[in-house]
């Protein structure tokens, strides 16, 4: 798997826990909104601890 791969499974996983942690009315939007708010910060952790 690609650093973005890895990076990609990780985000999803964080942003659904995130959004239902907040328990909002439209939970699939708040996971796509909390996705790409994280994932260029996942990444980049994930990029600096492979290389």
């Amino acid at each position: 798997m690609t650093d973005e791969q890895i990076a990609h499974d990780i985000t999803v996983a964080l942003a659904v826990a995130s959004a239902q942690k907040k328990n909002t009315s439209n939970t699939s939007l708040s996971a796509v909104t909390e996705y790409f708010r994280m994932y260029k910060r996942v990444l980049s952790q994930v990029k600096s601890s492979n290389h």
